[in-house]
């Protein structure tokens, strides 16, 4: 809107016989002669602009002569009753209107365009009415949307429906998207329509080397031997049923496992008792009997040892007696004896008087490898074998010639002699 501008001054003369005194104030309800109640509540001098006869809102201003109108903006007249037609002087451009208003004017504009004198072209693009991208392009009171792919309508604001024309296979469903269209396809399905099978086997899903089956949105592994699992990633536990027996350790394998067997069995299961006596390890006719990694030999008489290799000294507990030398054998030992000893351990003194080897009635005393003869009356030597020579000691006297006898003797005396060793002379008197 535009305003006129100034203020017009009206000059009003009024015929008054107003006293100009000044009369006291401050009483409310009775307001002395020449004073009446103002704005303020309290008694005021009556002047000639004391019920303002101007209009519209103009001021009433004493004068010397009376009073004048000071107008409003877009007033005019003596007591300012006429509005202004601001409209006179003004010039709407482009077929537009000029509307009077107080103290201003506008222009009504026709379509497409704006300004207060209509002298503006609206930019029908500024309220961007292009949606979705669309590129506006100005004219006259309109505009034309020049809408991107996927978009149509006069303000770009319908999207295209590009599953219109379009077949997804496969049970594939069509989903409009801006400017293009995408199938969802079903599983197992791929390409831009759904044409495509998907291979699920083509990353090789399959391990250790399995054969893949390919299916619809799924997948089968040919397992080789010993192994199991969707991907036939699990190594199958073939110790899992203890196959090793006699305490072996089962270590697992692809499609085997391994006996690590306790010392004293073989086989692959550790089945078998090793044969410890295979190598024959018994020494010296013994009998072996065979163990868990171990054996027993039953030695024959006579050895000892753990393979029976030791022949034992049967002589270690001197079995021998009275001086014999002791001379081991197998499971027994040969006693040489000292001489006059005899038996097994030479534990016998011989008999040395068994041969009865005193003659003459000699008594035989037994010693140690010897004996002696206490030898009757008479006799004498070794085994009493010599009979005494009792006439050694010549006995007889007198010429008497002795005869030995046995422990005795007599004495042939010579004549004229008599007694047992021819002694006496015989008294011939």
């Amino acid at each position: 809107m535009m305003r006129v501008l100034g203020r017009l001054s009206i000059l009003l003369t009024f015929v008054a016989g107003l006293s100009a005194c000044e009369q006291p104030k401050g009483l409310k309800d009775i307001c002395l002669d020449g004073y009446q109640i103002g704005q303020s509540g309290n008694c005021e001098l009556v002047t000639v602009c004391s019920e303002n006869p101007c209009l519209n809102g103009s001021d009433c201003v004493p004068t010397e002569t009376g009073a004048r109108c000071e107008c409003a903006l877009g007033f005019e007249g003596e007591l300012c009753q006429t509005n202004t037609d601001d409209c006179a002087d003004v010039s709407c451009e482009n077929g537009g209107v000029c509307i009077d208003g107080v103290a201003e004017f506008s222009c009504r504009c026709p379509a497409g365009f704006e300004g207060d004198l209509c002298e503006t072209n609206v930019d029908d693009c500024a309220s961007t009415p292009c949606e979705n991208g669309g590129r506006c392009s100005d004219a006259t009171g309109a505009y034309q949307c020049e809408c991107p792919d996927g978009y149509e309508g006069l303000r770009c604001e319908v999207e295209t429906d590009e599953c219109q024309n379009v077949n997804c296979e496969n049970g594939g469903t069509c989903i409009d998207q801006l400017a293009g269209f995408l199938c969802e396809c079903e599983s197992g399905f791929r390409g831009e329509l759904c044409e495509v099978e998907i291979d699920e086997c083509e990353d090789a899903p399959c391990e250790n080397g399995a054969d893949c089956v390919d299916g619809i949105d799924a997948y089968e592994c040919l397992c080789g031997p010993g192994f199991e699992g969707p991907h036939c990633e699990t190594n199958l536990d073939d110790c899992a049923a203890a196959p090793c027996q006699n305490g072996g350790t089962c270590t697992d394998g692809v499609n085997s496992y391994t006996c690590d067997c306790v010392a004293g069995y073989e086989g692959n299961n550790c089945e078998t008792d090793i044969d410890d006596c295979v190598a024959a390890p018994c020494q010296n006719g013994a009998i072996c009997t065979d163990g868990v990694d171990s054996y027993t030999c039953n030695c024959a008489a006579g050895y000892e040892g753990n393979n029976c290799e030791t022949d034992i000294d049967d002589c270690v507990v001197n079995p021998c007696q009275n001086g014999a030398v002791c001379t081991d054998g197998v499971n027994s030992y040969t006693c040489n004896c000292a001489a006059g000893y005899e038996g097994t351990n030479c534990e016998t003194d011989i008999d040395d008087c068994a041969a009865s080897p005193c003659q003459n009635g000699g008594t035989c005393r037994d010693g140690v490898n010897s004996y002696s003869c206490d030898c009757a009356a008479g006799y004498e030597g070794n085994n009493c074998e010599t009979d005494i020579d009792d006439c050694a000691a010549a006995p007889c006297q007198n010429g008497g010639t002795c005869r030995d006898g046995v422990n005795s003797y007599t004495c042939n005396c010579a004549a004229g002699y008599e007694g047992n060793n021819c002694e006496t002379d015989i008294d011939d008197c």
